[in-house]
């Protein structure tokens, strides 16, 4: 039960993710992860190369099932998170 409470939490804050860096890509922002970068070049679009990056990832973590690797995942996740949440901040004028 703990773990797919985790793996919850984990797949929200990699949808936050997603919403996040589209809107700081939006306000003029650009792709700090280098390898980001250069998957959203070569599609085209944030969404489809971030939900490609992100879900051989998520599912490599629900196949493990190792409640360690969820919590750095989610530790990471919150980080990347609230970093991208500052930038849009920054951009919007508040901060």
């Amino acid at each position: 039960m703990t773990f797919y409470i985790l793996i919850t939490i984990l797949g929200l804050l990699q949808i936050a993710d997603l919403f996040l860096t589209h809107r700081a890509l939006e306000l003029g922002a650009r792709e700090a992860n280098p390898m980001m970068a250069w998957l959203i070049n070569k599609v085209g679009n944030m969404w489809v190369a971030g939900i490609g990056a992100k879900a051989p990832i998520f599912l490599l973590v629900l196949w493990c099932e190792s409640i360690p690797l969820t919590v750095f995942g989610i530790a990471l996740m919150t980080w990347v998170c609230w970093n991208n949440a500052q930038v849009v901040k920054r951009l919007r004028g508040n901060g």
